[in-house]
């Protein structure tokens, strides 16, 4: 199936997230969509420098034309990060959800045992939220008994966010199990391969980050 320059509707997720990767030599000329499981090839032009999108099952036993960029969906560092990402979300959700704690306010928690009494905007920004979020889900926390918030003497136009004492007794309690699912995550690989996973993973943020923070100027 030739890509005619608008996406598709394939019924499930997209990949445009997952697929948003430099592609040496070739100009994406537009969004590659496709589910999960999807067995459609999209060419994005019938010139050399072709974008062609392929799961595994479908490569085997093709011959890739040298004029085009195959671009392996399983093999896609954008992929693997989002689905190693999505179990990682999973299991972690299994292990809170026996003390009503959600996923989304764990980072909060996070934050909050490192360091309470830090101002809303200042929270948002540690763990790269919008605002709108932070505060929809910090007012689900204090609704909850998690968290309270305080006027700022400094400035009254902000707020202090600390942990109650129910927020504050759930530390002991979940870090454990954040640190099992982390340990089942990486059980295959050996330190020196946590290492190097931990410091690529940090040049990734890194560099989207920067990326992005360009994006916004330009």
């Amino acid at each position: 199936m030739a890509y005619t320059g608008q996406p598709a509707d394939c019924g499930g997720p997209t990949f445009a997230s997952f697929i948003a990767i430099a592609f040496t030599g070739s100009s994406v000329a537009g969004l590659l969509d496709a589910s999960e499981n999807s067995s459609m090839e999209w060419d994005m032009t019938k010139e050399p420098g072709t974008i062609v999108v392929r799961t595994l099952r479908e490569l085997e036993g093709r011959h890739s034309s040298s004029d085009h960029t195959t671009l392996v969906i399983e093999e896609s560092v954008s992929f693997l990060i989002a689905v190693a990402s999505r179990f990682l979300d999973r299991s972690l959700n299994v292990r809170l959800q026996p003390y009503d704690v959600s996923f989304g306010q764990w980072p909060f928690l996070m934050a909050l045992w490192a360091e309470e009494g830090i101002s809303q905007r200042e929270l948002s920004r540690r763990l790269s939220k919008e605002e709108a979020t932070t505060t929809r889900t910090l007012g689900r926390m204090e609704a909850e008994g998690l968290i309270s918030r305080g006027s700022d003497p400094g400035d009254k136009r902000q707020r202090k966010i600390s942990l109650t004492r129910k927020g504050r007794m759930l530390r002991d309690k979940l870090v454990p199990e954040a640190l099992d699912v982390t340990a089942v995550a990486v059980a295959a690989l050996s330190e020196k391969e946590v290492a190097a996973l931990r410091t690529a993973l940090k040049k990734i943020i890194g560099s989207l980050k920067d990326n992005l923070s360009q994006d916004a100027q330009d």
